[in-house]
């Protein structure tokens, strides 16, 4: 490596060790700041975060749907699986889990769920909704179509008609 490579390297390391160095100083003082502040600051001030919050004090601040362990979906679906409920036993239901709307009129947001979001997840007969993928009642299962099959008479007619076209067309293009 030429000298005024090695130079170049030696002096950028030097900065960068004189930064580190500078980041220590200004980190110390920052601390000394702060001890100061919490100790003029009243005890209900010092409990209130700054506005220049640090990221792990803003997770705090968390809005959305609140502090529930459990998403919505899974709320309706755990009161459903006892057995098909209508909109006012589902809220009541949930409310039990420990599910907690913000909302003001809860059943609004229920209501968006059920007939919105969720309507692919449960099935509604009656004015009661249900998991999709279970029957309302034990045994009430619809049975299966009959596959439609066609006879063998119809089959013979068909392959004639098409024969009959193909051999038409066939005869055209010999001309």
């Amino acid at each position: 490596m030429p000298k005024q490579q090695r130079d170049i390297v030696k002096q950028a390391i030097s900065l960068f060790q004189q930064l580190q160095q500078r980041r220590v100083q200004l980190q110390r003082w920052l601390d000394e700041v702060d001890q100061a502040l919490n100790t003029v600051r009243s005890p209900s001030l010092a409990a209130t975060p700054s506005p220049d919050a640090t990221p792990a004090r803003k997770q705090n601040r968390r809005k959305g749907r609140g502090q529930n362990e459990m998403p919505l979906r899974e709320a309706v679906s755990q009161a459903v699986a006892q057995g098909p409920l209508n909109r006012q036993e589902i809220l009541q239901e949930i409310g039990k889990l420990g599910y907690k709307f913000n909302a003001k009129n809860p059943m609004k947001s229920l209501d968006v769920f059920l007939y919105g979001t969720g309507k692919h997840l449960f099935k509604r007969v009656d004015g009661k909704f249900s998991l999709a993928g279970s029957t309302a009642k034990k045994g009430t299962a619809k049975p299966a179509k009959a596959k439609r099959t066609m006879s063998a008479e119809g089959r013979k007619k068909i392959a004639a008609t098409a024969r009959a076209r193909w051999a038409k067309v066939r005869a055209g293009k010999g001309k």
